[in-house]
């Protein structure tokens, strides 16, 4: 498993249309808004696989 480079990160916000241009205006993501999304990211990444670690354990029984 690969964690994505912070640049893999989408950074548009949202689209707005200026009627009176005649075009759309993108609005990104602050770089410290950006950072905050990255670092959660990659808790949620490792909290994710360890969950599927302590899943996929399966205890030894010994039937005697």
């Amino acid at each position: 498993m690969q964690i994505p480079s912070p640049g893999a990160l989408p950074t548009l916000k949202e689209v707005k249309y200026v009627q009176a241009k005649d075009t759309f205006d993108e609005i990104h993501l602050p770089e410290g808004k950006l950072n905050a999304l990255y670092d959660s990211l990659v808790y949620q990444i490792v909290l994710r696989t360890v969950h599927e670690l302590f899943e996929a354990d399966v205890p030894m029984c010994s039937t005697a």
